[in-house]
């Protein structure tokens, strides 16, 4: 897993974003959300959600794999916006994702109470 400081946390998604003297393509705006993604930080999350307003729909569907990556609970509500976007792709997307986290968190919660089972102690 990478880390970055907030600084270079800051510049990269501030990358997203059209500014007077620079709009970026539709690939680099895809690569960084990609890249915030692979972080998988928290603190990704708010450049991530503005991309959830991307006029292109497969932008939008990028950006909620991103956010799954993160697989936080405080990702949810973030993911739930999508549900009711105007393209059933994006939607089933944002279910997909939802799902996932849901089940992911379920299972390490399960798996947190369960109780050892060690082999050696049998013997």
């Amino acid at each position: 897993m990478y880390s970055l400081s907030d600084r270079e946390l800051r510049r990269l998604a501030r990358k997203l974003l059209p500014t007077p003297l620079h709009t970026p393509t539709f690939e680099e705006q895809g690569k960084y959300v990609v890249m915030l993604g692979e972080l998988r930080d928290e603190r990704c999350l708010a450049p991530l959600a503005t991309m959830l307003s991307h006029r292109d729909r497969n932008m939008r569907i990028l950006a909620i794999n991103a956010i799954r990556e993160i697989n936080s609970p405080a990702t949810t509500p973030i993911l739930e916006q999508c549900l009711i976007d105007n393209d059933e792709s994006v939607r089933e997307a944002a279910r997909v994702a939802i799902r996932e986290i849901c089940e992911g968190a379920l299972g390490s919660h399960l798996s947190e109470s369960e109780p050892k089972n060690n082999a050696t102690e049998r013997e």
